[in-house]
């Protein structure tokens, strides 16, 4: 009987050193620094035609945004910021326009009159490359590429740095490591956004 317990214990030692093993190969594929930070997902394109965003300096308390009736939709300073404490401007979702308005998606607000220059509008290319920190992508599925083209040679993929996205040639975004450019991933697939965004690091 001794024996058999003995045997029961091993064999319970080697499941939990498997697991271990299995739990410690898996974050060593999974892991990126991306992980680590505030991630901002969009689905597709459609979600949004551009971005109400780079507010003139000191004039964020000056911000009126409205309702569908008129009325000017009131809102806490904190939900201008992309994270408390932090004094960078949350990109605001524009969903449609018309000659005089912005429909937007912030709070419960629904319209930013476009005679505000307070805020800039920018298309989906102008707010990657003017203002996101940083971006996340699939290396398997979408590999860093020497040139924007699928015939490009591939280039290594380096877990756990910074890719800073440089410029926009139709489908595909330049990045950079550093200060210097390294190559060349596809940032949407028809409606499809391929990459994470990220607006801090």
């Amino acid at each position: 009987m001794k024996e058999i317990a003995t045997l029961i214990q091993f064999k319970k030692l080697l499941i939990l050193v498997f697991s271990c093993l299995s739990i410690s190969c898996f974050c060593q594929d999974e892991k990126n620094w991306y992980y680590k930070n505030d991630i901002t997902v969009f689905d597709s394109l459609s979600t949004a035609i551009g971005f109400l965003e780079d507010p003139t300096p000191n004039h964020w308390q000056d911000i009126r945004f409205y309702n569908f009736d008129g009325s000017e939709y009131f809102y806490e300073k904190e939900q201008l910021q992309v994270k408390h404490d932090y004094e960078i401007f949350t990109p605001i979702k524009v969903l449609s326009e018309t000659d005089q308005w912005y429909r937007v998606n912030f709070g419960d607000a629904k319209l930013y009159h476009k005679s505000d220059t307070i805020l800039k509008f920018h298309t989906w290319e102008e707010h990657i490359v003017k203002s996101v920190a940083a971006v996340g992508f699939n290396p398997v599925a979408n590999p860093i590429r020497k040139g924007p083209s699928d015939q490009n040679e591939k280039l290594y993929y380096y877990h756990d740095e910074f890719y800073h996205p440089v410029k926009i040639q139709d489908d595909w975004l330049l990045i950079r490591k550093y200060n210097k450019a390294y190559g060349w991933i596809k940032w949407k697939n028809g409606d499809q956004i391929l990459i994470d965004i990220f607006y801090l690091l």
